[in-house]
């Protein structure tokens, strides 16, 4: 992702007021990004939807099935399609 991209998105979420964003003291041109209280929420809502979606994909192809899928998904994550 570029710079002018990735600044855009947290131009975009500071906006949403899911993020702040500050100077870095002594560092220049550098910015400190922290979740805002609704940044935090939505972070957890986001784990919470997480959680329960591999509970019920666990559910449905069984632990070693889904742990197969987990391992599968992550070379792909780590392969070159997703750069």
């Amino acid at each position: 992702m570029s710079k002018q991209a990735m600044n855009q998105l947290l131009g975009s979420l500071e906006r949403f007021g899911y993020i702040v964003r500050t100077d870095a003291p002594g560092e220049g041109g550098a910015r400190i990004v922290r979740f805002t209280q609704r940044g935090h929420a939505a972070f957890a809502k986001i784990i919470d939807t997480l959680r329960d979606i591999e509970r019920e994909w666990s559910s449905e192809l069984g632990p070693e099935r889904f742990g197969q899928l987990k391992a599968l998904l992550m070379l792909v994550w780590e392969g070159p399609l997703v750069r």
